[in-house]
């Protein structure tokens, strides 16, 4: 009986690691053939004849779905934007199986509005270091430049709070062969060159800023957008304009505890920025990202693989013809 029991729980424990895997597998099958193309237009001109138009810009999300669900749609019937922008720190951490189930949830809210990203610290940082490889497969380059109407737009990777010389050198040839071709340049990057006086710096690194200020003086562009900080705030970096967006699903900091997104307007009269905050709450939908960590992590492997060898051996004991074999006592 005691074995008969242990065979169907063996089973049972087998069945269980098993569907895991296979859930695993079907979830990231899913993902992959539902991955819709986020990747920037980079190195290409979208509509040269428009000289008037507006775009969203979000950042810092931390993988509350709900809340960047409920901020795009909002932007959409309220701005109707061309397309948006997203700073960074999509998820919490650096995970591939997060980066596709976020942009799956969004991909819907957006009905064919682009979107288009540059990475942030929680995109690409862990405890074990930084892996820029996963947003990269996902998500495309890491810093680009493309051009909508009669502005250019250049996305920076600051998301190490460093900008290369990679980066510069790509920034200078932009702006010496491509910039005579547009009237506004817009930069966009995760982490500002500048915060407001008395916040802790969360800024580029001193030495990085100054590069940029090096640059920037050498190559001036039309206004700075960034994230990273969790609040609105409007500065000033070489007499350039910065603005940091209010989180779209992180946590607060600043004066203003609202999320909030921004609008920007480009016109004959330049570019205008509107700062539009919602009363939406921090909302994630609990259980699909707890199913997702649970079942698409990597540790999930080898805890499923640790159960089903369990559960193996249950079913082992279990066999009638099974018998551990006992050294009998010598007799005096």
């Amino acid at each position: 009986m005691v074995k008969k029991i242990l065979r169907i729980l063996g089973l049972c424990v087998m069945a269980c690691a098993i569907l895991v895997f296979a859930m695993r597998g079907m979830i990231g099958i899913s993902f992959l053939m539902g991955d819709k193309n986020f990747y920037p237009p980079a190195g290409r001109i979208v509509s040269p004849e428009t000289s008037s138009f507006n775009f969203t810009i979000l950042s810092d999300t931390g993988s509350q779905n709900k809340t960047l669900e409920r901020l795009i749609l909002d932007a959409r019937y309220r701005t109707e934007p061309e397309f948006m922008l997203h700073l960074g720190d999509l998820i919490v951490y650096r995970n591939i199986e997060h980066l596709y189930w976020m942009l799956d949830e969004v991909n819907d809210k957006l009905e064919g509005i682009p979107m288009y990203f540059i990475p942030g610290n929680h995109d690409v940082k862990k405890k074990t270091g930084v892996d820029k490889t996963i947003y990269s497969r996902v998500l495309g380059p890491l810093y680009y430049w493309f051009g909508y109407g009669n502005t250019l737009f250049v996305g920076l990777d600051s998301s190490t709070e460093e900008i290369d010389d990679a980066q510069w050198a790509f920034f200078e040839q932009v702006m010496t062969k491509i910039r005579p071709k547009f009237k506004h340049v817009v930069l966009f990057t995760h982490v500002p060159p500048v915060v407001p006086e008395g916040d802790h710096p969360h800024t580029l690194k001193p030495e990085h800023a100054a590069k940029m200020a090096k640059m920037l003086k050498k190559y001036p562009v039309s206004v700075i957008f960034s994230g990273h900080l969790h609040y609105y705030s409007e500065q000033n970096f070489n007499d350039i304009p910065v603005y940091t967006v209010p989180p779209s699903g992180q946590y607060f900091a600043g004066p203003i505890c609202k999320y909030g997104y921004l609008n920007v307007t480009v016109d004959k009269k330049g570019i205008h920025v509107e700062n539009i905050y919602s009363d939406e709450k921090k909302r994630s939908e609990f259980w699909e990202i707890l199913f997702v960590d649970l079942v698409m992590t990597d540790k999930i492997r080898w805890i499923a693989g640790g159960v089903l060898l369990g559960g193996f051996l249950i079913w082992l004991f279990g066999q009638r013809w099974f018998r551990i074999p006992l050294t009998k006592r010598k007799k005096n």
